[in-house]
């Protein structure tokens, strides 16, 4: 199966090319919302080691909000590839503030930032 690219553009220094990462939609039409699985390299430096469920709902006003259920991390956009970005920079600063709380011997957050290596990892 060839991968998508899936280019994320946050801001004119930050840029997420998805190349090799692969997004799977999971058919779920009597749920709201829709649920997609990411996995694959998010950019040069950063990449999903394993596969990540978020949820996409969208709101009454248009918007969109990519969440999941395992980190209570969330993205909000005016499109849905916006909030994906958005998910993805978000987790990205939780993993750096949970690595950087790490090392100064905080249990939880060395428990935490486990759990987040399994999912994310900088390459």
């Amino acid at each position: 199966m060839a991968a998508t690219q899936v280019s994320y553009q946050l801001s004119p220094l930050t840029q997420f090319d998805m190349t090799d990462a692969k997004t799977h939609p999971v058919e779920s039409p009597e749920f709201q919302p829709r649920v997609r699985v990411l996995i694959g390299s998010i950019n040069h430096e950063w990449e999903f080691v394993t596969h990540i469920v978020v949820q996409i709902e969208q709101d009454d006003d248009g918007s969109y909000i990519v969440s999941d259920d395992e980190f209570r991390i969330y993205g909000i956009g005016d499109t849905q590839q916006r909030a994906e970005r958005d998910y993805v920079a978000s987790l990205i600063e939780y993993y750096e503030i949970i690595e950087e709380s790490a090392s100064h011997n905080n249990r939880y957050s060395d428990r935490l930032l486990q759990k987040l290596q399994n999912h994310i990892l900088r390459k």
